[in-house]
């Protein structure tokens, strides 16, 4: 037996954009929340906003919690938007539910699904991709998300966070095209080769405009995580960037420095010293693992 009550609207997000142009996020009312950047800070609040207007819902057998959520309490959420509603769907098509960690009381699983939405202005954008074949016509979101089992028995939903539809298939792409945030989303989601020219080009970037990267490390790094859900971007940005400094064979490593000393003095505290911090412990932790054991 399922019983659910999934209600009203939230804001939602206008959600994947071709490289070379900045993402906007977008409230019920057609109000842009973000004009420059999409930031990762935004989204966290969308599938916030989100998640909070899924009610608990009950099932009887807990392995079935997360297909559930997937293909009918989220379904319906979205399909039962009221009519002023700018993220109203027409359609809406689960296309597949993985589980990525479950217990007796806990489902954790991402899920693709396809929309159609009454107007696609609203959906389309950062994370977004569309469909073909089958589903031409269509547009395809992927958000992970984690069900807990309370003691009332019913299943909560604890998290909800959209995830990119990159396609890593290649590895050559030209992220000198990439808008920023467009950049700094690949690389938090990319692993082994494919992070390797996204890594480069943050590093590039950040010798040539270190108020730029600063100030965007300050809005993503703990707001965002890389592709293991724990680790905050702040690391994962900084230690890409000490990296190609420290390997770099054109001097590099001396300029980048100079660059940390240079904003250092003119912040000493704050979020960008903050960052300035974990670039230089980044950098101890590259110098360290260089280093040879021998014992």
């Amino acid at each position: 037996m399922l019983t659910s009550c999934a209600t009203a609207p939230s804001i939602e997000s206008n959600e994947a954009m071709p490289p070379n142009s900045s993402p906007q996020l977008i409230d019920n009312n057609g109000n842009v929340l973000d004009e420059q950047d999409g930031s990762s800070e935004v989204m966290l609040a969308v599938d916030k906003a989100e998640r909070d207007n899924i009610l608990p819902f009950s099932v009887d057998e807990a392995a079935k919690a997360g297909l559930v959520f997937a293909e009918k309490i989220y379904r319906e959420h979205l399909l039962n938007l009221s009519e002023d509603n700018c993220f109203r769907l027409l359609d809406y098509k689960l296309i597949s539910c993985e589980i990525v960690d479950s217990s007796e009381n806990e489902v954790t699983s991402i899920f693709r699904f396809a929309v159609k939405p009454v107007n696609e202005a609203y959906y389309t954008g950062f994370y977004t991709e569309r469909g073909n074949d089958e589903y031409e016509g269509w547009l395809i979101l992927r958000k992970l998300f984690k069900l807990e089992r309370y003691d009332d028995d019913y299943w909560h939903l604890t998290l909800l966070r959209t995830q990119s539809n990159f396609d890593f298939s290649s590895l050559s792409m030209d992220f000198e095209s990439f808008s920023l945030p467009y950049l700094v989303e690949y690389y938090l989601n990319a692993d082994g080769a494919y992070s390797e020219g996204a890594g480069w080009e943050l590093y590039r970037r950040f010798m040539e405009d270190p108020d730029t990267i600063l100030a965007c490390i300050v809005k993503t790094g703990y707001s965002a995580c890389w592709l293991d859900d724990v680790t905050p971007a702040i690391n994962v940005l900084c230690r890409a960037i000490a990296a190609e400094a420290y390997y770099s064979n054109n001097g590099g490593l001396e300029k980048f420095t100079i660059i940390l000393e240079k904003y250092e003095s003119i912040f000493p505290d704050g979020a960008t010293a903050a960052v300035l911090k974990t670039f230089r412990e980044e950098l101890a932790f590259v110098i360290e693992k260089s280093i040879p054991d021998y014992d």
